[in-house]
């Protein structure tokens, strides 16, 4: 299993500064993702960026980790949309991989332990394995590689979601764990997010 952190976008809620640098407790919020992602025994990592590309680029070698582990894949088109990130992120994947986490890079509250669940509860036959609920779905989500092709066509300004809604129930498993579910959108959330909880 590799991942992909997905760190291209806009931010257009978040404001002028980019969301990603943005620093809770000393750290930048790729690098608190990075760092719950590097635990868990996914490699490589794919760090797809795209505003700002040399600074986040920056934030990710801070992260301790050999510097092997993880890529750095330029999204030149990340004005476009999501889909954009997405294909790069699962192009510069190698061949041998059978699945990927795809992860958020502006989630600074995800444990390590989450994503070690996550990779533990991977089994063959699905074709994801996400967060949350079908009621409330959230991220990371873990994609086998049949879905890849569907994944590398997509375009526009969408994820994976009419990808993973065509799944049959019998290939989609669910992991409920509020504690996966967020990421953050604007000042004001990660203002909150800096007072209700010592950074770690």
């Amino acid at each position: 299993m590799a991942a992909v952190v997905l760190g291209a976008g806009r931010g257009q809620r978040f404001g002028f500064t980019p969301k990603l640098l943005s620093r809770l407790g000393g750290r930048t919020l790729v690098e608190h993702t990075l760092s719950a992602t590097c635990a868990a025994p996914v490699r490589p990592i794919v760090v797809v960026t795209g505003r700002r590309h040399a600074a986040v680029r920056a934030a990710v070698r801070r992260v301790e980790v050999p510097r092997s582990r993880i890529r750095v894949a330029r999204n030149r088109a990340y004005r476009t949309g999501m889909a954009s990130s997405l294909r790069v992120g699962i192009a510069a994947l190698p061949g041998h991989c059978d699945a990927a986490l795809i992860c958020l890079g502006d989630m600074p509250m995800l444990r390590r332990r989450d994503i070690q669940r996550l990779h533990h509860a991977w089994r063959p036959g699905l074709d994801y394995l996400r967060a949350g609920s079908p009621q409330r779905p959230g991220h990371p989500v873990v994609i086998g590689r049949a879905l890849f092709p569907a994944l590398l066509a997509l375009d526009g300004d969408r994820g994976a979601q009419r990808i993973l809604d065509a799944v049959p129930d019998a290939r989609a498993g669910w992991f409920e764990d509020a504690g996966l579910i967020g990421d953050i959108d604007t000042p004001r959330a990660l203002r909150n997010l800096r007072r209700r909880c010592r950074p770690r």
